[in-house]
């Protein structure tokens, strides 16, 4: 907090000045034009908009580089004016910044009863499925006589291939 306070002072009488003096180096017509920023920044300061300190700091710091640019501050004293922002705005986050809050985890229950041991039961044995295969009767009377062809050879049409009687000796 003292060093918030601190930022600010330091960007308050870097641009304060009386007319025609200036103080800290900086010409009194730059510290005119900075003093209305640097009060604006010193109202937003002094709430709990983050949002709004960023925005007047943004503001001096646009400023500053204008009076630079037009040859009004020098370079060395804008610096100053710049950091001193900066850290005034740092420092701003840094107290008002939203503290992330921990999500409390509560652990999912596992459970843990026990299962009770199965009994054994008896079991009877399951009967074996029978098949029936039923084979449709044929009918005799348009069943087709099976045709011999008859080949030269050493057989004696007995099928023992050797043509001389049953066993062939």
């Amino acid at each position: 907090m003292k060093r918030l306070f601190g930022a600010l002072a330091v960007v308050a009488i870097a641009t304060s000045g009386c007319a025609g003096t200036s103080t800290g180096g900086i010409p009194a017509a730059a510290a005119r034009q900075l003093k209305p920023f640097v009060s604006e920044l010193r109202v937003a300061a002094s709430g709990t908009s983050i949002a709004a300190v960023t925005e007047k700091e943004q503001a001096l710091v646009q400023e500053v580089e204008s009076l630079i640019s037009s040859g009004d501050l020098s370079n060395a004293k804008g610096v100053k004016i710049e950091d001193a922002a900066a850290t005034l705005l740092n420092d701003f986050k840094k107290k008002y910044a939203p503290t992330p809050t921990p999500t409390p985890t509560t652990p999912t229950p596992t459970p843990t009863s026990e299962s009770p041991t199965p009994t054994e039961k008896p079991t009877k044995p399951k009967p074996k499925p029978t098949h029936t295969i039923t084979v449709p009767p044929t009918d005799t009377a348009t069943a087709q006589p099976t045709q011999t062809t008859t080949t030269k050879g050493k057989g004696n049409g007995q099928g023992n291939g050797f043509g001389h009687g049953k066993h062939g000796l």
